[in-house]
């Protein structure tokens, strides 16, 4: 590190160093005597070297104080000194490249496309048009940066550059047949490029085009083993071909390479949920959540799947977490009450149903859980009350209320059996 920074160091010394000597080359060729010199050279038939353009040497002067100022990044000098380069030579096209970078790195977008505009009028000039199209990516203005992208590649097919721009802004549109074309001319480009290979897997997958997709994942995995989204990706298509093994596999290696991706975490948690192995699942999730500690999700994964281990005590801590991220989803509060009430914590299980019926107030199952938390404390009116709105919302409610153990103190209640009585068998079959 200390030898990286002398080297930068050194690095900005020779810059200022080059402004200096470029502003002493103005100062000279300002002065009157050098004008004279340079006349009077010019009069000399045969002499060495005469000086024919000052001007274009005054814009070759500009454009390295230009140059120098916006490597120190002293970008409004930079500008002042381009600009003076084309006023003395309008061909000078580094110059005006290097204005519109200068504008750019100012992050100001309207004058440097109005800057480009400008000499783009002049001449076509690719690396111009490059820029202009960044700024139409940057401004939403996709259709419009897909046309300068498209010119630039009729006259250079090989502008690495713009063929990553357009395959993104192919991507951004929905254009993945465009995308899958930029990104298999970049493959051609560069043929040892990982993240070329993965967007084209993207591409191609969108399409439909699974094993091609899954192919090019693989491409970019073994040129770089450790690029966890080719590898996420992979996985992703070999579970849904009921490939388990394979998958686990790569997300293995996924959440062991470059990235420890969040999506990554809940598909190896949800496959070994599917294969009954919930322990695995909980320490996947317990994993995830030490490297995203601010992601809601994992948090509340990890609380449903400590649920189903029935470690309800650690639930409750995982759903807390998971609400100071996110306070308004209806299903935190649902399972986090049920977890409350089988650790026999009525009163934390109520204030979490009516807490998910501030948000969803139409929730069925919110009503059905607070009848249910109302029986259990012994409140029959309540657990009534609440029941009846249930189940005019959902019928089907009856028949669990019936055979529900939590309402076995209300079944000698007769508004009870009147709000859970079910159709005789004639009524059913008519209805």
């Amino acid at each position: 590190m200390a030898v990286l920074s002398v080297l930068i160091s050194g690095i900005i010394i020779q810059y200022e160093e080059s402004f200096q000597w470029h502003r002493k080359a103005l100062d000279l060729l300002a002065s009157p005597k050098t004008g004279e010199a340079g006349k009077e050279a010019g009069e000399v038939k045969d002499a060495a070297k005469p000086i024919q353009n000052m001007d274009r040497l005054r814009a070759m002067v500009h454009f390295g104080c230009g140059f120098s100022c916006f490597a120190l990044k002293k970008y409004e000098l930079a500008i002042v000194h381009f600009e003076k380069a084309l006023e003395h030579a309008r061909d000078l096209r580094e110059a005006a490249v290097n204005t519109a970078k200068a504008y750019l790195a100012l992050e100001n977008l309207e004058e440097a496309e109005k800057y480009i505009r400008q000499a783009l009028e002049d001449e076509d000039d690719t690396r111009l048009r490059y820029l202009m199209a960044w700024i139409c990516f940057e401004k939403n203005r996709d259709m419009e940066c897909k046309y300068h992208l498209e010119r630039i590649v009729e006259k250079d097919d090989t502008f690495v550059e713009a063929w990553d721009l357009l395959g993104k802004v192919c991507r951004k549109t929905g254009d993945w047949n465009g995308a899958e074309t930029a990104y298999r001319k970049l493959a051609r480009i560069q043929p040892a490029d990982a993240e070329t290979y993965y967007r084209l897997g993207v591409a191609l997958r969108q399409e439909g085009k699974t094993e091609e997709a899954l192919s090019n994942f693989k491409m970019a995995a073994d040129i770089h083993p450790k690029h966890s989204r080719a590898l996420y990706s992979m996985a992703s298509i070999l579970d849904a071909q009921g490939k388990s093994d394979k998958a686990i596999e790569c997300l293995t290696k996924s959440l062991d390479g470059d990235k420890k991706l969040e999506m990554a975490y809940n598909l190896l948690a949800e496959i070994y949920i599917s294969r009954d192995r919930l322990y695995d699942a909980v320490h996947v999730y317990e994993e995830a959540a030490a490297e995203h500690p601010d992601s809601y999700i994992i948090h509340y994964n990890l609380g449903v799947t400590l649920m189903m281990v029935k470690h309800y005590e650690e639930a409750v801590r995982a759903f807390r977490r998971a609400q100071k991220l996110t306070s308004d989803d209806p299903a935190l509060y649902y399972n986090w009450a049920t977890a409350a009430i089988s650790l026999k914590n009525y009163s934390e299980a109520a204030r979490l149903y009516k807490e998910g019926l501030r948000i969803k107030p139409d929730d069925d199952e919110f009503l059905y859980g607070l009848a249910r938390i109302s029986a259990l404390s012994g409140d029959a009116d309540a657990a009534i009350a609440f029941l009846t709105r249930a189940i005019e919302m959902n019928p089907a409610l009856k028949l669990r209320a019936k055979s529900s153990h939590d309402f076995a103190s209300l079944r000698t209640v007769k508004a009870f059996r009147e709000i859970t009585d079910l159709p005789l068998k004639e009524e059913r079959l008519q209805a």
